[in-house]
């Protein structure tokens, strides 16, 4: 069953971030609300986005990646019995990385769509996914994927910070583990 669900390409992103930025100059509204920019792998983009993301409503700070309202970029379907993401164990992995330069041990958590929902909605599959990891193996072993996927940086204390360039340049590698994760869970 096919409900028109629309993958998200380079159009959506560049007006959601107009609109985010628009929020943002609007201090006197969101004086104490915190952003933290984040990774975002849209299902027709040509490429790895950063976007801003803020902390859910009434969280004060942002600790955790469950203190951010990733449901900006990854929005829930109403008319759906089960979500197809909320912030369990269940619709994120997190991978361990230490990035080139640091000595410091990052935490790389992917918030995604529950696949096996998504799936019953939508013919698309997550194109820069599968461009993603064809530049990183000759053969495609992982299952397809469906939906976006937000990519949120922690500290190894879970403090959520900041992706940075050099971030982007490990997700190939990480996108390769967590597809390939997923022929060991659920998602």
């Amino acid at each position: 069953m096919d409900l028109s669900w629309d993958i998200v390409d380079n159009n959506a992103v560049y007006s959601m971030r107009d609109s985010m930025m628009g929020l943002c100059s609007m201090r006197s509204c969101l004086q104490d609300v915190e952003f933290r920019s984040c990774g975002f792998l849209g299902g027709a983009c040509n490429s790895i986005f950063s976007v801003e993301v803020p902390a859910l409503a009434g969280s004060p700070t942002i600790v955790s990646h469950r203190d951010l309202d990733v449901f900006l970029w990854l929005p829930m379907c109403p008319h759906l019995l089960d979500h197809f993401t909320d912030l369990s164990d269940d619709y994120r992995i997190t991978i361990e990385r230490v990035p080139r330069g640091s000595d410091d041990r990052m935490l790389y958590t992917f918030v995604h769509f529950n696949q096996a929902a998504i799936q019953r909605i939508s013919s698309s599959l997550n194109s820069l996914v599968a461009s993603i990891l064809l530049g990183v193996c000759s053969s495609s072993p992982w299952r397809e994927w469906y939906g976006e996927i937000l990519i949120v940086k922690s500290l190894a204390d879970s403090t959520v910070v900041n992706m940075t360039s050099a971030d982007f340049l490990l997700v190939p590698g990480m996108l390769k583990e967590v597809v390939g994760l997923r022929d060991d869970h659920d998602l």
